[in-house]
């Protein structure tokens, strides 16, 4: 079974949290929430609202796109993610990684005909 939209959305809370060493108790004050709700968010078992999502983004100091990372499959969306990581980069490393990207596409693309 794939991994569903709430368990990439909370799998990106989930980490986004941690990376701002906050509990899962001070996030869901900070957002007017139950422990237990936010808890469950993260472990995919409820989709949270886009208020929500909003009021977690900000209080997690990143962008509502960051939580919402990974949560579709469409070309636009995985462009914006490759976009995000490759952002801190130098030009130099930008290039490479899209090269390898190309040379990982066409493997890919080459094994799949």
């Amino acid at each position: 079974m794939g991994t569903t939209l709430a368990d990439r959305v909370g799998a990106n809370i989930a980490e986004a949290r941690k990376r701002a060493g906050l509990a899962q108790k001070v996030v869901a004050e900070r957002i007017g929430m139950e422990t237990e709700s936010l808890s469950r968010i993260e472990r995919g078992n409820a989709l949270p609202s886009l208020a929500t999502l909003d009021r977690l983004a900000d209080v997690l100091g990143i962008s509502l796109q960051q939580l919402l990372s990974g949560a579709s499959v469409g070309l636009s969306s995985l462009a914006a993610t490759v976009q995000e990581e490759i952002a801190p980069l130098d030009d130099a490393d930008r290039l490479f990684v899209v090269d390898q990207i190309r040379v990982l596409s066409r493997k890919l693309a080459e094994k799949s005909k």
